[in-house]
């Protein structure tokens, strides 16, 4: 939904806030993809060479790719939620919705014992950082919104800034266990104990992660840490192999692998 339609993208990169022009930028580089993979790089040559010209979106692109602006728009779409596809299998919570306070507070005000309406209320406030409103909401979750999982992860993020490492381990297995499985609750679980020093078990969560998002470096970063430090020269190859893939604008790690491979 968020997408913006491929007509309009020359002005989304200067006419939206922040949030919105890093929206634009990572939807640019996934309709150069699509284009260069569907249609091959010929075409994109072409596109590149009217744009040149002084032409417009509306006049290249069907000239180009013999369809209308609407019939591509509504290609990219359907290949892009096929390959999010994976992302239906986990939970997680949005935290861009909270991004206005006062609807927030006013709906927690007129529901002060809706567990969904305060939980909402406290993904708010983490997300607007107020640590103070939050300690006081946050005990309240725990007997008014026990079950909830939009509760259940702000008192994990909670627990983790408040350095409770024990209680947000509890916290995230029981996400887990009451439908929260996903790449959040795999990924914080992994880190944890990886903070543990138990690096097999740490390694099984943080592979669970990466199945939920295989786009995401970050399992692959704390694993590649984790095995230099243990001297696990085979996995630690495996490691810099997957966030290699995912991070093609580095050149240490293939240097890196490229030392460990000689």
């Amino acid at each position: 939904k968020r997408l913006t339609p491929l007509a309009s993208m020359n002005t989304a990169f200067t006419r939206q806030g922040l949030r919105g022009v890093l929206v634009a930028y990572y939807q640019g580089g996934l309709l150069a993809r699509h284009f260069v993979d569907t249609y091959g790089l010929g075409k994109m040559r072409k596109v590149l060479k009217a744009y040149a010209k002084g032409k417009r979106t509306p006049q290249i692109f069907p000239q180009v790719y013999g369809k209308s602006i609407a019939a591509l728009d509504a290609e990219f779409r359907a290949k892009e939620l096929a390959r999010l596809a994976h992302y239906k299998k986990t939970f997680f919570v949005d935290f861009g919705r909270y991004t206005k306070l006062a609807p927030w507070q006013k709906a927690a005000k007129a529901k002060p014992k809706d567990p969904q309406a305060q939980a909402d209320l406290a993904a708010a406030y983490y997300y607007h950082r107020k640590g103070k409103e939050l300690s006081k909401l946050v005990p309240k979750l725990a007997q008014l919104a026990p079950q909830n999982k939009t509760a259940t992860v702000v008192r994990i993020r909670w627990a983790r800034r408040k350095g409770k490492a024990a209680e947000a381990e509890k916290l995230l297995r029981k996400l887990m266990a009451s439908g929260g499985d996903g790449y959040f609750a795999r990924f914080e679980l992994g880190r944890l104990l990886l903070g543990q020093k138990k690096l097999k078990e740490a390694a099984r969560e943080l592979d669970a992660a990466k199945r939920f998002d295989p786009e995401r470096k970050a399992p692959y970063q704390l694993l590649v840490r984790a095995y230099r430090r243990a001297k696990q020269k085979n996995k630690l190859i495996g490691e810099l192999k997957g966030l290699a893939e995912r991070n093609q604008q580095s050149y240490r790690i293939p240097m890196e692998l490229t030392m460990l491979l000689a």
